[in-house]
């Protein structure tokens, strides 16, 4: 498998990796060559003892409602398919306050 490693230069004496899809994968050394190197062990190390599978769960639904008042049933993936992805966007509250206020403006008008 290929994984996508972040190698960082913190100092002139240490060197960081991380691995992308295993964040708690890391290393540290004191040049690039053995950050590298280290990283392949510890990964190594970590897939020795790990078991990847597939589990399918059902998606959790919520009630709608339309302006028109009609009733449904959504998943959150449906309603929020980017959510996700930006969580951790220190934006986020402000994009959710700004569409609130849209919306309650638009509403307002109707």
């Amino acid at each position: 498998m290929e994984y996508t490693v972040f190698i960082t230069k913190e100092s002139d004496s240490l060197w960081r990796a991380v691995v992308q899809e295993l964040p708690e994968c890391k290393a540290e050394a004191e040049t690039r060559d053995q950050v590298i190197t280290a990283i392949k062990t510890r990964l190594a190390e970590l897939m020795r003892y790990t078991e990847v599978i597939r589990i399918e769960a059902p998606a959790p639904t919520m009630q709608t409602q339309s302006l028109n008042g009609e009733v449904g049933y959504t998943t959150f993936e449906q309603e929020w398919p980017d959510f996700g992805a930006f969580r951790d966007d220190p934006t986020l509250d402000e994009l959710f306050d700004d569409i609130e206020r849209r919306r309650d403006a638009h509403l307002a008008s109707a």
